[in-house]
């Protein structure tokens, strides 16, 4: 009875170690080296069917600039897809983008 108690709590401790590892959050840096500002910038999952919130709300990002961007409890999902939004209304779509593999952490969008 003792060894099956002892058991049990090394597991649940095990559990409860291992969990936060899929709370965790992803954090990448836009770098935006294209010639014009980004003024929306979506992030969603590969599976959802319609774009998540604008990251950049009111902000924008310059040509030349970099913002930090967070997402939350990502649950180890790492492919995501991205939707950038110029100051003259043009939209590009970037598909199965890896976040979590990126080097330094850090997006770079070009022209």
């Amino acid at each position: 009875m003792y060894l099956r108690s002892m058991l049990v709590a090394v597991a649940t401790v095990a559990v409860l170690w291992a969990a936060p590892a899929f709370a965790e959050d992803l954090v990448f840096t836009v770098d935006n080296q294209t010639s014009g500002a980004i003024k929306e910038l979506y992030v969603s999952t590969l599976n959802s069917d319609s774009w998540e919130e604008d990251i950049l709300g009111q902000d924008v990002l310059d040509s030349g600039k970099q913002a930090t961007i967070t997402i939350s409890n990502t649950n180890g999902i790492c492919e995501f897809d991205m939707r950038l939004v110029y100051d003259d209304d043009s939209v590009t779509d970037e598909r199965k983008i890896n976040l979590c593999n990126l080097d330094d952490a850090t997006y770079t969008v070009k022209d």
